[in-house]
């Protein structure tokens, strides 16, 4: 995960976060583990305060990359992904599938030092190097370069055995 997402992670995360007038504890939902209904929302003050308490920073911009991810497992484990889990959009779900295609048929036809050489596609031909920044009709242009490499691969192999 990027620092960006981890850094909008925990914030939208300290913006849903309950804090219980029984027992004090931070949680997600309606209701916290004691079983109290009672709760306010996380201020301002508590959310430094937890932040200095695990990292010893107040601020996410101040974090490193392993402080950020502690944070947000410390979230999760209060119950921040299962009261709001992620749901892509569908055309964002359909994006990701791609990209997983991608990378199971560029390992399979490109072998070892795939990413590199998928990268390089991308860059000479798109001008992007990342996956994930691609459009889909973008993504349809790896993948169908990925098929002509395996296809070529594939023909080069029964020539050979041919020969032979």
């Amino acid at each position: 995960m990027s620092r960006s997402t981890l850094i909008t992670r925990i914030h939208l995360a300290k913006q849903k976060a309950r804090v219980c007038h029984d027992c004090g504890k931070f949680f997600f939902g309606k209701e916290c583990t004691c079983g109290s209904k009672f709760s306010n929302p996380m201020r301002d003050c508590k959310y430094r305060e937890l932040l200095m308490e695990l990292t010893g920073e107040s601020s996410c911009t101040a974090m490193t990359d392993e402080q950020l991810r502690k944070v947000d497992q410390l979230f999760d484990r209060a119950g921040f992904s299962k009261a709001y889990p992620y749901n892509p959009p569908p055309e964002r779900r359909e994006k990701y599938a791609v990209i997983r295609q991608i990378e199971r048929r560029a390992k399979a036809v490109l072998g070892k030092g795939w990413e590199n050489r998928v990268s390089g596609f991308c860059k000479a031909t798109i001008g992007k190097t990342e996956l994930h920044r691609l459009t889909g009709k973008e993504l349809r242009k790896v993948i169908g370069w990925i098929n002509r490499l395996d296809k070529k691969q594939k023909s080069e192999g029964a020539a050979n055995e041919k020969g032979n």
